[in-house]
């Protein structure tokens, strides 16, 4: 019997200590069960808003309203919660009317009732019994979800200050953690250099326990393209993509928070990204998909500027000025006129990327009657291509009679050596047509002796370089056209000269042996040239200066003359 009633005792403690622990880890608190403190006003209110008072559910008379405050109870939670009154079962009760977080319950009057909540993931609450619900009273309760959980809190920029104005105590500088905090809506205030930027009730349940905010000020920024029309997209870093904003027919203007932004421009295939700062000091940016070229135009008469008009492309783009630049988009061709009351050019450019301007200077005649040369319109061709045929001939004096020949065989009385030049002509020309020619050019001589009774060596090869230096006078006749005549020295030296026999290099020391002419040679020289468009025609004659010493042991002076025909592809300034 003793050992009966020690093991009955054992049972009832370990039920009453389960019971204790249950309800201590109960989540789910109600508390404060009393009658309504307004009830009538409450009452009167519900009649009026629903045409009557709800009926108990046996219909035997008016209900008793049981009104539940829930207090740190996400709100999508509390649709979820089931109600009980005597254990007959549960119900969801009714959501008020203006507060997501007030819940009815119309229920038969009873005595020593008793009353629960319940939830599919927190459980039961505590049991409140001995309750008495009369018909047509309302009696208030409260339930409080005992869960919390740890929140952070992030802001752009970082070090704004955070707190839950409803919670003292609780704040932090961003990015905030903070621990222990109950379920539920909260007030969280955001404040940056002393100025609250955001003031917001947040829901915080199990899922959601993370909040970002972005505290930055928005600035309305202009956003222009030139030329007009192109597309405009803008990196959204958050989304880590592009983000098309619009066609920027107009200047377009968005609110941007400040910050660093990926901005970029579409007009075809032409494309101009930039990185930008967004701030109060940037409010309007254009964007250039088309690159340009800064033209600087000139109408000139005798060297001076006029004021003119402009036209590109058949469009006016200024007037009165003596001189324009303008902006115009790279490697394309226009047609341009500058005019004024006295006269009117015009023809095509092109305009090409470079660091400086670009210079076009159109030229008017001179007002006088006398045009001097150098005043007519004319297209520079500085730079040519040359190729040509060119001869040499050793001349001696000797007893007031001249003895010609050709320098290489015993038998070239009254004969020349023949070859080809190639080479670059370089020929500017500056104020009143005067200019200069000059080049450097390769010649080439080749002769041969077919004498059965001459030298032992058949062939010979020499290979020349030749430098003139020359004063020019230019003569245009037109745009394209003009003759120009020059005379200065020239400068040949000859790299090698070999004899040859049946094709073998059989006498490679010709020059430096007695009787044969020196390597270098200087002449004195007179040339004309006539221009018309890219084609130069050459003719030049020249008169030896070095004596060569072929018949020094006789006492007699050597010169070796020279003649050259070519002709060139010279290059204009523009087109």
């Amino acid at each position: 019997m003793k050992r009966l009633l020690l093991l009955a005792t054992a049972v009832i403690l370990a039920s009453a200590t389960a019971y204790c622990q249950n309800e201590d880890d109960t989540k789910f608190k109600l508390s404060g069960f009393k009658a309504h403190d307004n009830m009538s006003t409450f009452k009167a209110q519900y009649k009026e808003n629903h045409g009557g008072w709800p009926s108990d559910p046996n219909g035997n008379g008016e209900a008793a309203c049981i009104r539940v405050k829930l207090v740190n109870v996400p709100i999508p939670l509390a649709e979820q919660i089931k109600y009980s009154v005597n254990s007959l079962g549960t119900e969801s009760g009714e959501k008020g009317e203006d507060d997501e977080l007030t819940w009815y319950l119309f229920v038969d009057p009873a005595k020593n009732a008793t009353f629960e909540a319940y939830h599919s993931d927190y459980g039961t609450s505590n049991r409140i019994s001995n309750v008495t619900l009369e018909a047509g009273q309302v009696y208030e309760v409260t339930l409080t979800l005992n869960k919390t959980v740890t929140i952070t809190v992030n802001t752009k920029p970082s070090g704004a200050q955070a707190r839950l104005a409803d919670m003292e105590r609780v704040k932090g500088i961003t990015p905030a953690t903070f621990a222990n905090v109950p379920l539920g809506t909260h007030k969280l205030v955001i404040s940056h250099n002393g100025t609250d930027k955001k003031v917001e009730t947040i829901e915080v349940t199990e899922s959601q326990t993370n909040f970002t905010y972005d505290i930055r000020d928005s600035v309305s920024v202009t956003f222009a393209s030139d030329p007009e029309g192109a597309e405009l997209y803008i990196y959204n870093e958050e989304a880590a993509k592009e983000e098309r904003i619009g066609r920027m027919v107009r200047p377009l203007t968005i609110k941007l928070p400040e910050g660093t932004y990926r901005v970029k421009a579409v007009a075809g295939v032409d494309v101009d990204e930039q990185t930008i700062s967004v701030s109060e000091q940037l409010k309007s940016f254009t964007l250039n998909p088309v690159k340009k070229q800064a033209v600087d135009f000139y109408l000139q008469r005798g060297g001076t500027n006029e004021v003119a008009y402009l036209w590109i492309d058949g469009k006016v783009v200024g007037e009165g000025q003596r001189s324009y630049t303008v902006l115009l988009p790279v490697d394309k061709t226009y047609a341009v006129k500058m005019s004024n009351d006295s006269g009117s050019k015009e023809r095509k450019i092109r305009v090409t990327r470079s660091s400086t301007n670009q210079k076009e200077a159109f030229k008017l005649s001179a007002r006088n009657s006398i045009v001097w040369p150098w005043q007519r319109d004319y297209s520079s061709a500085p730079v040519g291509i040359t190729v040509g045929y060119v001869q040499k001939q050793l001349s001696t004096d000797y007893d007031g009679a001249k003895y010609r020949e050709n320098g290489v065989w015993y038998n070239g009385e009254d004969t020349w050596l023949s070859g080809v030049q190639v080479g670059v002509r370089v020929q500017p020309c500056f104020s009143w047509g005067l200019g200069l020619y000059t080049g450097l050019y390769y010649e080439g001589y080749f002769s041969s002796n077919k004498d059965p009774y001459g030298d032992e060596y058949s062939d010979f090869m020499e290979h020349c370089v030749y430098l003139p230096a020359h004063v020019l006078f230019r003569l245009p006749f037109g745009e394209k056209v003009a003759l120009q005549v020059h005379g200065g020295v020239g400068l040949s030296y000859s790299i090698s000269g070999k004899l040859y026999e049946d094709g073998y290099d059989d006498y490679t020391d010709f020059y430096g042996e007695e009787g044969y002419f020196k390597r270098f040679n200087l002449t004195l020289e007179v040339g004309i040239g006539f221009r018309a468009g890219p084609v130069q025609i050459n003719a030049q004659y020249g008169k030896g200066l070095t004596d060569h010493e072929t018949y020094e042991s006789l006492g007699y002076s050597t010169k070796q003359n020279k003649i050259t025909l070519s002709a060139s592809w010279v290059i204009p300034l523009s087109d």
